[in-house]
Parts: structure tokens; C-alpha cells; sequence
């Protein structure tokens, strides 16, 4: 759902109540098989597939950045007097 939101606000497309509803319906409706899921991503369209792109790149950009910040408190763990890099 808040993927939908999200690539729905980002395309300038505001949801209507009825629509909010009818997600949430089938949702709860929709049994979890791979054929289903597949379909039921697709059905929603645009929104859903922008707003999982989104959510997509900014969770691995999340994982880099603190990847990163492990390895370099590591480094600077490991010898405190050298610079960094």
C-alpha cells in the first residue's frame, strides 16, 4: 500500500477513497501463489511498480551507505593513528 502512495504521489496521480478501498481489499483477498502475486502487481500498474522502484534503490543505497560506515569505524578500530583511506 505505501508503495502504491508513493509512486501514485510521485506520478501526480492523488488516490481516490474508493481506490485506497479497493487496494486494501485485494490485498486481503488475494491468495499469495506466484502466478496471483504477479498478476495482481501488474493489475495496479504504474503506481505500484514506480513506488517498488523507489523503495528498491533507496533500501540498497541505505545498505551501501551503512556498509560503508561499518568498514570504516572497522578501519579506524583496527589503527587509530593511520589516516583514513
Amino acid at each position: 500500500m505505501l508503495a502504491y502512495r508513493t509512486g501514485s504521489a510521485l506520478l501526480g496521480e492523488p488516490m481516490s477513497p474508493a481506490e485506497e478501498a479497493a487496494i486494501e481489499r485485494s490485498a486481503e483477498d488475494v491468495p499469495i501463489a506466484p502466478q496471483s502475486w504477479g498478476e495482481r502487481v501488474a493489475a495496479l500498474g504504474k503506481p505500484l511498480i514506480l513506488g517498488l522502484a523507489v523503495f528498491a534503490v533507496a533500501g540498497a543505497l541505505l545498505a551501501w551507505l551503512a556498509v560503508n560506515l561499518v568498514w570504516l569505524l572497522a578501519q579506524r578500530l583496527r589503527r587509530p593513528g593511520a589516516p583514513p583511506g
